[in-house]
């Protein structure tokens, strides 16, 4: 029974970690422009929501962090050569 909890539980942060992924490394040219620096709001916004799922998951918060801050980094070197 835990583990399908907590397998549950893991649901929300693999579904936005996902989405997120596809978001970030969309082509440029499919995002809608906004006012300046939407996108830094934007990013922020995306890994707001990976920690907090990653936190409803029962993930550590220093595993949180460090997963975040990796995922953050093989992301923009996969935007930069995608």
């Amino acid at each position: 029974m835990p583990s399908t909890l907590l397998r549950h539980r893991a649901l929300p942060l693999i579904l936005a970690g996902v989405v997120i992924t596809a978001m970030l490394l969309s082509p440029g040219g499919t995002v809608p422009s906004g006012p300046p620096h939407a996108d830094k709001v934007t990013h922020a916004l995306m890994f707001v929501a990976l920690a907090l799922c990653s936190r409803y998951a029962r993930i550590s918060p220093v595993v949180t962090v460090v997963w975040l801050g990796l995922y953050g980094v093989l992301t923009e070197i996969l935007q930069a050569t995608v």
